[in-house]
């Protein structure tokens, strides 16, 4: 027993003694870069390891306040692929002036540093309008069109979930469908603005 009990000791030494002389190895320069590697650019390293992403959101985007559905793949740490499901609507009744409209856009999510990016898209759009014409008169517009946007923001990237805010943004009418009414009245026609469209997702 006295053995066994002596050579368990020494094992145990010799384990304790061969950590503490790699760590001794380890230069500072070596453990600060790897404490900012882990802390600094947390939100980097965990997007390594993820695929796909599903999420949804809200906020004021395409020119009204409204929600959205997303599925993302991950091409690779810092760039994204999306699809992009969006509902907006300012209904305040049927004697006011409205706008709503379903949005559905692809874009391509790039990431600068940790967590901020740049994200360009594509969207096509179907919406409605009620607006007062020159003579104060509630017009009904409907159009159909497709255009591009830009936004920017921030997407913090936990191991399996994703905490992320479109700050601003722009979108572009680029090419009009179809419309029917007046359609030089439309307000949101030819830009919408994104703004602070909060959103959250799981990845796996």
């Amino acid at each position: 027993m006295k053995l066994i009990f002596t050579l368990v000791l020494v094992f145990s030494t010799f384990l304790t003694l061969a950590e503490t002389e790699i760590n001794e190895s380890v230069t500072p320069e070596a453990k600060i870069k790897k404490f900012t590697r882990t802390v600094v650019y947390e939100s980097e390293m965990n997007r390594e390891d993820a695929k796909y992403s599903i999420g949804v959101g809200m906020g004021f985007d395409y020119g009204a306040y409204g929600r959205s559905y997303n599925l993302g793949y991950f091409l690779d740490r810092n760039n994204i692929l999306n699809v992009n499901m969006v509902n907006v609507d300012t209904e305040r009744g049927s004697y006011s002036e409205n706008y709503s409209a379903n949005v559905i856009s692809a874009s391509l999510q790039h990431f600068t540093g940790n967590s901020f990016y740049v994200a360009g898209s594509v969207y096509g759009r179907s919406a409605k309008e009620r607006q007062l014409d020159n003579n104060f008169d509630l017009q009904n517009l409907s159009y159909k069109d497709m255009g591009a946007g830009i936004k920017i923001g921030n997407q913090w990237q936990w191991q399996n979930f994703t905490l992320g805010c479109d700050w601003i943004g722009l979108n572009y009418s680029i090419f009009k469908l179809s419309s029917k009414g007046n359609i030089n009245e439309a307000v949101r026609l030819d830009r919408a603005a994104t703004l602070l469209r909060l959103y959250l997702a799981v990845t796996f």
